[in-house]
This record gives structure tokens, sequence and C-alpha cells, in this order.
């Protein structure tokens, strides 16, 4: 028999005993599933029916306590109208499997306790609104107990169900326990044939498979001993690999003798051809070697005057910096002279302007200290008219009274003493005030004639510092001029350094380019003497590692029995 047919029938066998397995246990999930599905569609749905009708009923209990606290709340009436439909509607479908589950006479009086309740609940809501107590009271009296007895009954139709419900639980997982026993049994039977199948196909496939490994371990072990066959009797298709591997042993032989004989010639070609490239290669390396130094040499020459170059190039850049500088220092100089010459002239108008400030102030002073004396003088004077006054007054005085003696005939003489005496009076009072206003004058005076001469002194002390000053920026003036003269004559020197540099920059610059040229001419002799002595060693390698493959070749094909 073929090894594929070995195989497929193998897998067939699997195939059917697996596939009749899963269509049991997919039967048999499928009818538990079935169970299940009605159990809770059936019991679990009716269990809920029977739970809605005790809901139901808190839900109107609740509503009608609501309106009894206010009898306008519109959303406790719409509760309990909606309970009332609710709960109805419940019974309805208890009714109909009222006799499956044994819970007839209990669901008949439910019904009718449901009933009269509902028509408590409603006259006791139509009472709310006219007597809240009477309303509270039927609640409490007749309500109450209607309520007590419909749970009695709810009670004990949900015993009822409930121990059919857990009836039919046991019995469904009874009947899951029994389906997963006999599937596991299926497994355990698919689990034997499994074993017995691979025993076989371990017999009759993998057996053959580890004889033909052994055989050509064996071949392996031996080393180059291509004489040696592989001894496998099977039919199938390792006995065909078997002799595969015979035949492939027998052209192997044939040419590992061809070319056991070819590597002996190979062999000893490539050994005159590595002798002739090292000799070729020692000359080579000579000639490069001798055109290196000469190209090492003029690279260097190359070097060292390009640093050269690099050196005087920095040179010509810091002359002509330094030339710029003194330029700008030279142009500063001489801004600096023009400042000074300004500053000198302006400060010799200032000592003009001060000593015409200085005469102005010292006719002031004197002219103030004369109206000063002038005031004393008019207070003199002052002083003089009011003694005057006084005695003019004591006259007047006396005459009045001699005017009062002489009686009648002095009364005409009494008036002009009288009149006198009033002068008298109104001049000394002139006199007063002009003495008040002459001291204020002389105070004001004496303050102004010491604020002129210490303004004086202060100005006179200001023009010497002035004049100070003065004598100072000429002497900076001097300098300053002396300065430019000395850069204008470094300018000169630094244009005559620039030229210089300029010529031996240019001669430098010449001889660079003459021993580059040199330099790149020894450089490409010396590239094209690398590429050649590299081209002669890569030959040199070759030829080595020829004659290194074609020994080793020998040498392996030596080892071959054939």
């Amino acid at each position: 028999m073929r090894l594929g047919t070995k195989i497929l029938a193998f897998l067939a066998v699997l195939t059917v005993v697996a596939m009749t397995a899963i269509f049991i246990v997919v039967v048999t999930l499928h009818q538990v599933n079935g169970q299940f599905q009605g159990f809770v569609q059936r019991d679990v749905a009716y269990y809920s029916h029977v739970k809605e009708t005790y809901a139901q009923g808190l839900q109107r209990g609740q509503a009608v306590r609501n309106l009894i606290i206010n009898p306008k709340d519109q959303k406790a009436q719409d509760n309990f109208a909606k309970a009332c439909k609710d709960n109805l509607l419940a019974f309805d479908q208890l009714r109909a499997d009222a006799v499956t589950y044994g819970i007839q006479v209990e669901l008949a009086e439910a019904e009718k306790l449901t009933a009269e309740d509902i028509q408590l609940q409603e006259k006791i809501i139509a009472l709310v609104a006219q007597d809240r107590i009477a309303a509270e009271t039927l609640l409490r009296e007749r309500e109450t107990p209607v309520w007590r007895q419909f749970k009695d009954q709810y009670f004990a139709m949900e015993a009822k169900v409930n121990q059919q419900f857990r009836a039919k639980g046991e019995e469904l997982a009874t009947m899951i326990t029994a389906r997963s026993a006999m599937t596991m049994g299926l497994f355990g039977g698919f689990l034997v044939v499994a074993i017995g199948v691979f025993l076989l196909l371990r017999k009759m496939v993998i057996a053959p498979v580890l004889l033909l490994k052994r055989e050509l371990q064996n071949l392996a072990e031996r080393g180059g001993d291509l004489t040696q066959q592989i001894n496998v009797a099977s039919k199938d298709e390792i006995g065909e690999l078997a002799q595969a591997v015979n035949l492939f042993l027998s052209k192997l032989r044939e040419m590992v003798a061809a070319a056991l004989k070819d590597a002996v010639s190979v062999a000893s070609v490539a050994e005159q051809l590595r002798e002739a490239a090292r000799q070729t290669g020692a000359a080579t390396a000579d000639v490069t070697e001798t055109i290196g130094q000469v190209a090492d040499g003029a690279t260097r020459q190359s070097h060292h005057v390009t640093l050269i170059l690099e050196k005087m190039n920095s040179t010509g850049g810091e002359v002509r910096a330094s030339q710029t500088e003194v330029a700008r220092t030279l142009e500063e100089a001489k801004i600096t002279a023009a400042e000074a010459h300004k500053g000198q002239q302006a400060i010799q108008s200032s000592i003009t302007h001060l000593n015409l400030v200085t005469h102005t102030v010292e006719f002031a002073t004197d002219s103030i200290q004369k109206l000063a004396q002038r005031s004393n003088d008019i207070g003199d004077t002052v002083t003089i008219i009011t003694e005057l006054a006084e005695q003019t007054n004591l006259l007047a005085l006396n005459a009045s009274i001699e005017a009062a003696r002489a009686g009648e005939q002095g009364r005409g003489f009494a008036i002009v003493a009288d009149e006198v005496r009033k002068l008298a009076e109104q001049s000394r009072g002139a006199a007063e005030r002009i003495t008040r206003l002459i001291q204020l004058v002389q105070s004001e005076t004496s303050v102004t004639v010491r604020t002129m001469e210490t303004n004086l002194a202060a100005i006179r002390q200001q023009v010497n510092l002035i004049g100070q000053g003065g004598e100072a920026l000429k002497q900076i003036v001097t300098r300053v001029d002396r300065t430019e003269a000395d850069i204008e004559q470094v300018q000169v020197l630094f244009q005559q350094i620039e030229k210089s540099t300029e010529e031996v920059l240019s001669a430098i610059k010449q001889i660079s380019t003459t021993i580059s040229d040199a330099a790149a001419s020894s450089e490409e002799v010396a590239a094209s003497s690398q590429e050649q002595l590299a081209t002669v060693e890569e030959v040199t390698a070759s030829a080595e590692q020829l004659a290194d493959l074609a020994k080793t070749l020998k040498d392996n094909m030596g080892r071959f029995q054939v």
C-alpha cells in the first residue's frame, strides 16, 4: 500500500469518528437548549407574572396613600390607573396556565380579592376630597384587611409555582448531567480510537522513516565511503527514497573520481601562479615605495608653502585691518582736534562773558551800596522832620494855651494853632510811615548787598576755574595736534608695509602653484603605482587562495573511497 493511501485511510477513520461524536454532541446540545429555552420562556415568565400581581398591588396601595396626602396629585392618579390595568392584565396571563401549575383555586380567590380591593381604593379616592378622616378610616378598617387576604393567596400561589419551578430546574439539571456524561463517553471513545490510529500509523509509516534515518546517519558517520548502500525492504515511497539515495551515491562516486583527478592538476598550476605573483608584487612594491617618497616630499613642501601663504594672507589681512584702524583713529583724532579747538574757543567766550557779568555785578553791587547810603541819608532827614513835627506840635499846644488865656481875642489864633497842631501830627505820622519804609528798604538792601557780594565772589572763582580749564584744554589741543601728525606718519608706514606684503604674497603664490603642480603629478604617479601594487597584491592573494583551495580540494577528494 502506498504511504499516501495509508495516511488517508488513518485520517478517514479519525474524521468519521470525530464527525459522529460532534453530531451526537450537537444534537444533545440542541435538545438541552430547547428544554432550557422552554423553561425560560414559559416557567420563568409565568413566575414573573405571579410576581407582577403583587408588585402592581403595592403600586396601587402607594398611589392611594399619595392621593390621601395630596388629592390633586395627578401623577399618583395616573399611577393608580396604570397599576389597575397592569394588575388585571397579569391575572389574564396567569389564568391561561393556572391548571398546569395547580393554582386555579388560589388564582380565582386572589382575583376576587383584587377586584374588591380596587373598588375600595376607588371609594377612598372619591371620598378623600370630601372627608379625609373618613377616607383614612375606610383604608384602615376595610381596604387593609382585604389586601392582607390577597397577600395570603399570593404567597400560596407563589409557593406552588416556585415548587414546580424548582422541580423543572432539577429535571433540567438531571438531563444536562446525563447529556454531559454521554458527551464525555463519546470523547473518551474518540480518544481511544485516535490512540489506536496513531499506533498503527507509527508501525506502518513512522517505523520505516526511522529505519531510513538510521541508515542515512550511518552513511554520514562512516565519512567519505561512497561504496556503501542503504538497505530498506519497504515497497512504498520510503523504499523508493532509499533506492534514489543509492543511485545518488553511485553518480557521486563517478563525479568525485573525476574531480580528484582535476584537483591534482589545478593544485600544480596554482602553486606556479602564486610564485610568479609574489615576485611581481615585490618589484611593484619597491617602485611604489620610491614614488611614494617623492610624492610625500612634494606634499610636505606644498604643505609648508601653503602654511607660509596662509600666514602671509593673515599678515596682509592684519596689516589692512591695522591700516583701516589707523585711518579711523586719524579721523577720530581730527574730529577730536576740531572739537578741542571749538571747546577752547567756547571757554574763551565764556571767560569774556563772565568778565562782563563780573563788571555788571560789581556795578550793581556798588549801585546798591550807594542806594543803601541814600536810604540812610533819607532816614536821617525823616528823623529831623519828625523832630520838627514834634516841636511844631509842642508850639501849637503852647499857642492854644495862650489863646485860651487871651479869651475872645485869642480865638482866631487858637484855631490857627489847632490847624498847625493837626498838620504837625500828620507830618509826624507821614514821617513814621516813611521811616518804616526806609527801614524795610534798608533791610532788603543789606540782604541784596550781601547776596551780590557772594555772587561776585562765586563768579570770580568760576572765572578762575574756567581760566584753568582753558589752559588745560589748550595743552590738550597742542597734544592732539601732535598725535594727529604722528598717526599720519604711521599710516604712511602701514601703506608701505601693505605694498611689500602684497609683493611677497604674489611671489609665494607662484611658488605654491609650482610645488602644488609637482605634488599633484607625484601623487597621480603614486596613486597609479598604488593601484598597480594593489592589483598585483590582489592577484597574489587570489593565486595563494587558489593554491590553498586546490590543496584543500585535493585533500577533501582524497577522503572519498571510490
